[in-house]
């Protein structure tokens, strides 16, 4: 048995679920609601807000109009802070991950590709080394987990309706694409990074605030149901504005 044992310091994110019941017009349908028919899932409040975009399609497959994952709604960079983003970690890192479900039906709470190290509910730890942790509506928990291998991992609500409608949300740990060199050979970087974080920033409406056991993420970019004169401030506040980043990066990269 190979077992590890990590410092309770870790780089923190938080996931709050819910489902929207809409109208065709976008508004409120309690009939949908007390039929359990959910129109829409949401993490932080969007639907499919941490998945692929334009960008990581030009850097992965060389094409922007080359999709990574099975649904990327909000590629563009029209979207600005409304954009799909992904979460980035370092490997054999502790992460720390505050789930919330707000919503009336039950989060089955998994990643795939990856085991929930600790579960912790009510300040008692529930479960170690899981694949799968149930969450009932108004509940919350902490999930520790250490990424072991580069890859890219999809935490999700193991329930295929709400995957499909909404609940999907992807990590990618260390440099699996194989990108520091691309990156370090066109300068945008002067050396290998241990995770993308260091390059593009995580979205900042999935980082909590820290305290006395949060490690720093190495940068933060606008993500989020912001208005614009929010998404303003954060800039002038050192948040990375990837919409005005990135055609300067594929500028550079097309020059390679």
């Amino acid at each position: 048995l190979d077992r590890q044992f990590y410092d309770a310091d870790a780089l923190e994110f938080t996931l709050q679920y819910n489902q929207l019941y809409l109208t065709a017009d976008g508004n409120y349908d309690a009939t949908a609601m007390f039929g359990h028919q959910n129109t829409a899932t949401v993490v932080n409040g969007m639907q499919f807000g941490y998945v692929p975009n334009m960008a990581h399609n030009l850097l992965v497959n060389g094409d922007t109009n080359k999709n990574i994952f099975v649904a990327q709604p909000w590629n563009g960079l029209e979207h600005e802070q409304y954009q799909s983003q992904l979460l980035f970690v370092e490997n054999d890192q502790h992460v720390r991950l505050f789930i919330e479900n707000q919503g009336n039906e039950p989060v089955f709470f998994h990643i795939v590709g990856e085991i929930l190290d600790r579960v912790v509910q009510g300040n008692r730890v529930q479960s170690a080394a899981t694949e799968t942790w149930l969450l009932g509506g108004s509940q919350n928990m902490i999930v520790d987990v250490v990424f072991d291998e580069p890859g890219v991992y999809a935490a999700v609500n193991h329930d295929y309706a709400a995957i499909y409608t909404g609940a999907a949300t992807i990590f990618v740990a260390g440099d699996p694409f194989g990108l520091n060199p691309v990156l370090v050979g066109a300068e945008i970087i002067p050396a290998p990074v241990a995770s993308y974080a260091y390059v593009l920033g995580n979205p900042s409406d999935a980082v909590p605030p820290t305290g006395v056991n949060s490690i720093a993420h190495p940068a933060l970019n606008i993500h989020g149901l912001y208005t614009d004169e929010v998404a303003s401030e954060l800039k002038d506040n050192g948040v990375i504005p990837l919409w005005e980043v990135i055609p300067v990066v594929a500028g550079i990269l097309a020059e390679q």
